[in-house]
């Protein structure tokens, strides 16, 4: 996203620690496409209601509005602030 190219060099997260945490996580495709991990296209309807936090600075700002209106349009009430 345009927010992770923005700010990798950000402090105090950056696009090192990111890859450093995805790859704890995620070993495979199949890893990268549960839905545990892959918030965006999981299905989210049912959920109670929800409140993102993002950073100005954040690499994964871009990807906190993404998750936004995943939510939004599954129904979920959602409060977002950047």
């Amino acid at each position: 996203t345009e927010s992770y190219l923005k700010y990798a060099d950000a402090i105090p997260l950056n696009r090192p620690m990111m890859l450093w945490f995805i790859s704890q996580v995620i070993t495979s495709q199949a890893d990268a496409k549960d839905p545990r991990i892959d918030l965006v296209h999981a299905n989210l309807q049912g959920l109670p209601p929800v409140t993102l936090i993002n950073a100005e600075i954040d690499p994964l700002r871009d990807d906190g509005a993404q998750l936004e209106q995943a939510l939004r349009s599954a129904g979920v009430s959602v409060e977002r602030r950047l």
